[in-house]
Protein backbone atom coordinates (compact mmCIF):
# COMPACT_ATOMS: atom_id res chain seq x y z
CA UNK A 1 0.00 0.00 0.00
CA UNK A 2 1.42 3.36 -1.07
CA UNK A 3 1.16 6.43 1.16
CA UNK A 4 -0.95 9.31 -0.13
CA UNK A 5 0.96 11.74 -2.38
CA UNK A 6 0.74 14.58 0.14
CA UNK A 7 2.45 12.48 2.81
CA UNK A 8 5.59 11.76 0.77
CA UNK A 9 8.33 14.35 1.02
CA UNK A 10 9.23 15.97 -2.27
CA UNK A 11 12.43 17.96 -1.79
CA UNK A 12 12.71 18.84 -5.48
CA UNK A 13 9.15 20.14 -5.61
CA UNK A 14 9.67 22.12 -2.43
CA UNK A 15 12.79 23.70 -3.91
CA UNK A 16 10.85 24.64 -7.03
CA UNK A 17 8.24 26.44 -4.92
CA UNK A 18 10.91 28.24 -2.87
CA UNK A 19 12.88 29.47 -5.89
CA UNK A 20 10.50 32.34 -6.84
CA UNK A 21 10.44 33.53 -3.22
CA UNK A 22 14.25 33.57 -3.09
CA UNK A 23 14.40 35.32 -6.46
CA UNK A 24 11.99 38.05 -5.32
CA UNK A 25 13.76 38.43 -1.98
CA UNK A 26 17.15 38.73 -3.66
CA UNK A 27 15.83 41.21 -6.23
CA UNK A 28 14.23 43.40 -3.58
CA UNK A 29 17.36 43.32 -1.44
CA UNK A 30 19.54 44.28 -4.43
CA UNK A 31 17.26 47.17 -5.40
CA UNK A 32 17.12 48.40 -1.81
CA UNK A 33 20.91 48.32 -1.54
CA UNK A 34 21.26 50.22 -4.84
CA UNK A 35 18.75 52.81 -3.62
CA UNK A 36 20.57 53.27 -0.31
CA UNK A 37 23.95 53.67 -2.02
CA UNK A 38 22.47 56.22 -4.43
CA UNK A 39 20.82 58.12 -1.58
CA UNK A 40 24.09 58.32 0.34
CA UNK A 41 26.05 59.47 -2.71
CA UNK A 42 23.49 62.11 -3.62
CA UNK A 43 23.03 63.37 -0.06
CA UNK A 44 26.77 63.90 0.35
CA UNK A 45 27.32 66.04 -2.73
CA UNK A 46 24.03 66.84 -4.43
CA UNK A 47 24.94 64.99 -7.62
CA UNK A 48 26.68 61.68 -8.15
CA UNK A 49 30.25 62.32 -9.33
CA UNK A 50 29.71 61.39 -12.98
CA UNK A 51 26.43 63.29 -13.20
CA UNK A 52 27.90 66.72 -12.44
CA UNK A 53 29.64 67.00 -15.82
CA UNK A 54 26.56 65.76 -17.70
CA UNK A 55 24.34 68.17 -15.78
CA UNK A 56 26.59 71.13 -16.58
CA UNK A 57 26.80 70.16 -20.25
CA UNK A 58 23.04 69.77 -20.58
CA UNK A 59 22.42 73.16 -18.96
CA UNK A 60 24.87 74.84 -21.34
CA UNK A 61 23.45 73.20 -24.48
CA UNK A 62 19.70 73.28 -23.97
CA UNK A 63 17.65 75.19 -26.54
CA UNK A 64 15.24 77.92 -25.40
CA UNK A 65 12.24 75.74 -26.34
CA UNK A 66 13.39 72.99 -23.98
CA UNK A 67 13.79 75.53 -21.20
CA UNK A 68 10.24 76.81 -21.80
CA UNK A 69 8.84 73.26 -21.75
CA UNK A 70 10.72 72.45 -18.54
CA UNK A 71 9.35 75.59 -16.89
CA UNK A 72 5.81 74.73 -18.04
CA UNK A 73 6.09 71.21 -16.62
CA UNK A 74 7.46 72.58 -13.34
CA UNK A 75 4.67 75.17 -13.11
CA UNK A 76 2.08 72.50 -13.87
CA UNK A 77 3.46 70.23 -11.16
CA UNK A 78 3.48 72.88 -8.46
CA UNK A 79 -0.09 74.11 -8.62
CA UNK A 80 -3.64 72.81 -8.50
CA UNK A 81 -3.35 71.16 -11.95
CA UNK A 82 -1.80 67.80 -10.98
CA UNK A 83 -4.49 67.25 -8.35
CA UNK A 84 -7.25 68.19 -10.77
CA UNK A 85 -5.84 65.97 -13.53
CA UNK A 86 -5.44 63.05 -11.12
CA UNK A 87 -9.00 63.48 -9.88
CA UNK A 88 -10.38 63.56 -13.43
CA UNK A 89 -8.39 60.50 -14.49
CA UNK A 90 -9.56 58.53 -11.47
CA UNK A 91 -13.18 59.43 -12.24
CA UNK A 92 -12.99 57.99 -15.78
Amino acid sequence: MNPPPSATPDPAGRRMRQRPVLLWTGSIATLLLAFLISAVLISNGGLVAGDAALHTWSLEHRPPAAQSIARAVTDTGTSLWPYLITFLVLQG
